[in-house]
Parts: structure tokens; sequence; C-alpha cells
């Protein structure tokens, strides 16, 4: 597949052009911080160093752990490809304030208010409270992590003889729970899952519309894709020129509201982990702003302030240029989203969403939906393939 590269010097040319006014500003901002900074070391120096390193550690830990929230910064940027090929917006403020220190090394701050011993611990709880923030990540992770291997255990070993067994089989059956492994298909879904799974390894991604009533199979045709997609990338990663993110949203436990603002939100949340999303962390606030009908006054203003897009399609066209630049695809796997909401706010709001998403070149969609509800056809007649469930 033919990468375009146009996004991705676009963002090199966003984060030079922001390293440049970083360096415009600081200049303005130099007495300022200088005060701050020689305040600030004369307040540590009255505490004890074990204080002051505690204070600090606890400090950075929180300026790092709330850039890495908004999805500004994430430890893998350090030595992934796709920082390079998307760069995060702290390489700005970095390349920035390192110019600055450089042209201006012989009229910074006083040297003597921040003596050699001042500047080692301050290092040195720079570097803890990364060492910090980076432990309560992977213990979170982890934790995660062993449950779901726990839970995939359990589940290969009741599949591997589930034909075999007709107690588990009869438990399995009576729980009407959803399979995970093809090993459990009895129903001759793995055969669809796989066939979806290759359309998404095509050079122009489509969207697949699943129907079917209430207990045909479609959280588990659903479970079976993710494995398939995941199966074939790793199989065929050194082939490929792109990653992929799946993000996986069904309808059970949402609050009411805009679904489409629900839907964005949460594919924001998944995108921010691997790439910088901080100029898109408005989109679904945005998205909502410009289906509305009746807009204040206040929020018509605020637009033309800051230039904020009011078009629904190039709101969304801003994920799909981040997408493009980092080389990756985006794949929805929408479920359930007919339950928890009224069906005036699926059958107006969905349709806009799917068309919009749709036309976009890296992002593409899987959406299940039941047979009971008449706008079920609407839905599934949006989409380029269509798999029916009996």
């Amino acid at each position: 597949m033919k990468i375009n590269k146009k996004n991705s010097l676009t963002r090199w040319a966003e984060i030079f052009t922001m390293s440049i006014l970083s360096l415009a500003i600081t200049p303005l901002l130099h007495h300022y911080l200088q005060s701050t900074a020689n305040n600030f070391v004369v307040f540590l120096s009255d505490w004890p160093v074990s204080y002051s390193f505690i204070l600090l550690t606890l400090l950075f830990t929180l300026i790092i752990a709330t850039l890495a929230r908004l999805g500004g910064f994430r430890f893998s940027d350090i030595y992934s490809v796709t920082s390079i090929k998307y760069p995060p917006i702290w390489f700005a403020v970095i390349s920035g304030v390192s110019l600055f220190i450089y042209i201006n090394k012989d009229r910074l701050v006083n040297i003597n208010s921040i003596n050699t011993e001042s500047s080692f611990w301050i290092l040195v709880s720079f570097f803890f409270g990364i060492l910090l923030v980076q432990c309560l990540t992977w213990l979170s992770v982890t934790e995660i992590h062993q449950i779901i291997e726990h839970d995939i255990k359990t589940q290969k070993a009741i599949a591997s003889n589930i034909l075999d067994n007709p107690e588990a089989l009869f438990s399995w059956i009576g729980r009407e729970e959803p399979i995970v492994f093809e090993q459990q298909d009895l129903f001759n879904i793995y055969p669809i899952a796989s066939r979806i799974a290759s359309f998404f390894f095509d050079n122009k991604l489509i969207s697949v519309g699943i129907v079917g009533p209430y207990g045909s199979g479609k959280s588990s045709l659903l479970n079976l894709l993710e494995r398939k997609i995941n199966y074939l990338y790793k199989t065929s990663s050194e082939q490929l020129e792109w990653s992929y993110i799946i993000c996986r949203i069904d309808g059970w436990g949402r609050t009411k509201g805009s679904i489409s603002q629900q839907i964005l939100t949460k594919v924001i949340w998944m995108l921010k982990k691997v790439v910088d999303s901080t100029s898109v962390i408005t989109v679904p606030a945005n998205y909502r702003e410009a289906l509305s009908k009746d807009k204040s006054p206040f929020s018509l203003i605020a637009s033309a302030l800051i230039s904020s897009d009011s078009d629904a399609d190039a709101i969304l066209h801003k994920i799909d240029k981040i997408l493009i630049a980092s080389d990756m695809r985006l794949i929805i796997l929408l479920e359930d989203i007919d339950r928890n909401y009224s069906d005036d706010t699926v059958k107006d709001e969905m349709p806009a969403l799917l068309d919009r998403l749709g036309k976009l070149r890296n992002i593409s969609y899987v959406l299940a939906v039941s047979t009971e509800h008449h706008y079920s056809q609407t839905l599934v007649r949006i989409c380029n393939h269509i798999e029916t469930l009996t």
C-alpha cells in the first residue's frame, strides 16, 4: 500500500513552527521564570534535603501523569517509530527551550542561585517522577493483564474439551456467554470472522454491518473477528507498512446523552495511548456542538475566536489525519449501540456518524445491530458489506 507522507511532513512543519514560537515566547517570560525559579530554590533551601526531594518528586509526578492522561506524553514516544512519523507536541517544547538555553547560555539565571547540589536533586527528582509514573502505569496494566490471562487460560481449558465434556458444554450453554476461541465455535461463525478480517488487510478499508436477532452470535463473531485480525497482523506485520488500533464500543451501561460524543470519546481514549492526541481531545464535544441546531451566541463567538471547526466532517478528519501521518488504521467495533439509547437518538445520530466515518481513509467500523428495531436496515445499508446471522 502506498503511504501518503503529506500529513507526516505537515506535522513536522507544525512542530518546527511551534519550536520557533516557543523560542520567541520564552524571552518574554524569562524575567518571570527566573524570579519564580529563584524563589522556589530559596523556599526549598529552608527545608531538609529529604523533604525537598519528596516535594519535587511529587510535583514532577503530577505534571508527567497529567500530560500522559491528556494524551500528550507516552513513555513509548522515546523509542517508538510512531513518534518519528507523527512527533508529539512536547518535541516542540523541548527543542524550543533547548535552543533558547543554547542561544542565551551566557545570560541565563544567576548560576549562583542554583548550586550544583540543588541542580542534582532537581534532576534526580525529575527522573524519580518519571519512574514513579511508569511504575504506577506498569502495576495497573500488569494487574489487568493478569486478570485477562487468567480468564483466557480458563476459557482455553474449557474450549479444549468442551465437546468431550457434556457437563461443561451444558454449563456453557446455560450461561449464554459469547464464545471467544474458535475451538468453541459450534455454529460455523469462525469462517465469517475470517472473511471479514481479510477485508481490513486490503488497500481500502471497508465498513461491515452485522445484523441478526438477539442470541444469533453477534458478540461471538466480534470476539473471533478481533482474534483473527490480531493473528493476521502478527503473521504478516513484516510485509505491512501500517499498524492498527481496535476500539471496541458497546451500548451496555452507557449514560444518556449524545451517542456520537460517547463513541468519539472512546476513540480518542484509545488513540491517545499510542500517539499524541492533544490536538483532538476536544473533537467529541466539538462534533456534538457542530450537530447542535440551537447554538448559543457564546459558542459562536468562541468558535470564531479560536478558529475551531464548525463542520462535522472537518472535525472527524482531524482524527484521520493523525492516523494517516502515523501509518495507523483504526477499526471500530460497535456492539449493542441500539441498547440503552432511545430509538430516536440512534436513528437520528448514528446514520450521520457512520456515513462520515465511512468517508475517512484510515478508519473503518464493524456495526452489530439487532433485527428487532425498524431502523436496523437503515444503519446496515450504510455499510459496504453486510453479514446476516440467523
